[in-house]
């Protein structure tokens, strides 16, 4: 019996080890690198900029049998499923988007589709920053599922289109 009771002692602390290390470890996460997480989650929950306001409502007509989107360079895109922007990207989904003419027109939070310098290839991904160095301006991206922003510095050149809607 007295063996039963140090056993269950044992893996009493043990649990309450484990649950301090997750605690602990959500803490620093918050405090040191200024993430929001929902506590005893089993995942990693971290508050995303949203889009700016690129189609005004009025722009907008919903009908019976259709909608009407009345913008100027629009374009239709089917999405490659990489995983990257889940869940807000995914393989069933597909995109309005719009060719920018102006840096001025591309905001923390949009999702845009740049041509990378190091993949050459197209990538989708939201702007969490944008910065200014001796070459201009720049902007930062990262995909909504990446741990990592993207390697490069995206310029307003690389970015082909800004989505403003997500058709699933």
């Amino acid at each position: 019996m007295f063996h039963l009771k140090n056993f269950i002692l044992k893996i009493t602390l043990i649990l309450l080890l484990i649950i301090a290390g997750w605690i602990l470890n959500d803490a620093t996460k918050i405090i040191f690198q200024g993430e929001t997480q929902v506590p005893f989650f089993t995942g990693r929950v971290v508050a995303l900029p949203s889009p700016s306001d690129i189609v005004p409502q009025e722009k907008i007509k919903v009908y019976k049998d259709f909608i009407l989107i009345n913008i100027s360079n629009a374009e239709w895109s089917i999405l490659t499923d990489t995983h990257s922007m889940e869940p807000t990207l995914n393989k069933n989904a597909n995109a309005l988007e719009v060719i920018p003419s102006s840096e001025d027109q591309i905001h923390k939070g949009d999702i845009v589709a740049y041509k990378s310098r190091f993949l050459n290839s197209t990538i989708i991904h939201r702007v969490i920053s944008t910065g200014t160095d001796e070459e201009g301006v720049y902007f930062v991206l990262k995909g909504d599922n990446t741990l990592q922003e993207d390697l490069e510095r995206v310029r307003f050149e690389q970015i082909e289109r800004v989505v403003i809607g997500i058709i699933y």
